[in-house]
């Protein structure tokens, strides 16, 4: 089989491999979640905090589906009133995850820049800063040098953008 480091940088443990269960056919969990990916082993994990027994199945392993193709951004800017509380939870829990499970799993929060290139885009986002602030979000509006700080190299001419 394949071996995976013990230690990882920051003295993290990595996370034990998944594993097939050739038993799961013949057993029956509480509940069956298919899909492996983000969403699919997030539900699963809590479930089974909760005390169920739980399978997941997916057709291509952990991960490796949809999941894979992300770029893993949790976006905060520009988003609608009614997310701004659930995306709150979401960066909170990416935060304590690697503490909670005890390894690591790659979550850096490095910033975020939405770009704008029209006056609409930009006074659209203008105009949601307050909500921000309201919902204390680390978010700040930049104009074209502030752009060019945070992304030297940007080719292109940019009105501003909204950092988080």
């Amino acid at each position: 089989g394949q071996t995976v480091a013990s230690t990882l940088p920051g003295g993290w443990a990595a996370a034990p491999p998944p594993s097939v269960c050739a038993d799961a056919v013949h057993k029956s969990p509480d509940v069956l979640v298919v899909g492996a990916g983000v969403i699919g082993c997030a539900t699963a994990y809590h479930l089974a905090l909760k005390g169920a027994s739980v399978t997941v199945l997916d057709t291509r392993g952990v991960g490796a589906s949809q999941s894979s193709k992300s770029w893993g951004f949790c976006r905060q800017q520009g988003r609608d009133l009614r997310e701004l509380e659930l995306m709150r939870e979401a960066m909170e829990r990416w935060r304590s995850l690697e503490s909670e499970l005890g390894f690591a799993v790659g979550w850096q929060s490095v910033g975020n820049l939405a770009l704008c290139d029209s006056e609409e885009r930009y006074n659209q986002f203008k105009k949601w800063m307050p909500l921000a602030a309201q919902h204390g979000l680390d978010t700040e509006m930049l104009d074209e040098r502030g752009v060019k700080e945070v992304l030297p190299g940007l080719a292109g001419r940019w009105l501003g953008g909204v950092w988080t």
